[in-house]
């Protein structure tokens, strides 16, 4: 089997991204799984210019079991973890916001990856997300 897992996008103007990513896991966990790729992601009235990367300033999570759940800038050679939600419930704002310090450079795709630690059966999460968009 595997963890059942949702993302919904909630806003997206092209200026801002919000997104709410769920999971209920059957112990198997998640490892670097994409979770937001920028090229959903488009300019106001031009689908043809995604952001270069992505700033985030809000995050709202429950976490149920797992002992931690990591956000991740998917870059090369390995991902950077920038932000790591314990057990319990977070609510934060970022000022300033969250980026990955190579945006737009060759190691930064911009895209956003999710991965778990210490997962059970039955363990719960729900995070919100709210980033800015850079072009």
């Amino acid at each position: 089997m595997a963890d059942t897992v949702t993302t919904q996008v909630l806003s997206n103007t092209g200026l801002r991204y919000e997104i709410l990513l769920t999971c209920v896991s059957d112990g198997t966990g998640e490892t670097n799984v994409p979770k937001i790729n920028v090229l959903d992601i488009h300019y106001p009235h031009d689908t043809t210019r995604h952001p270069i990367a992505l700033g985030l300033e809000e995050v709202q999570a429950s976490n149920i079991g797992f002992t931690a759940l990591k956000l991740l800038f998917d870059r090369a050679p390995a991902p950077k973890t920038f932000l790591v939600v314990g057990d319990g419930y977070t609510d934060l704002c970022f000022s300033p916001r969250l980026v990955d310090p190579d945006k737009g450079q060759v190691l930064s795709t911009g895209n956003i990856l999710l991965s778990t630690t210490g997962a059970s059966s039955g363990d719960i999460y729900s995070i919100k997300l709210r980033f800015k968009c850079y072009y």
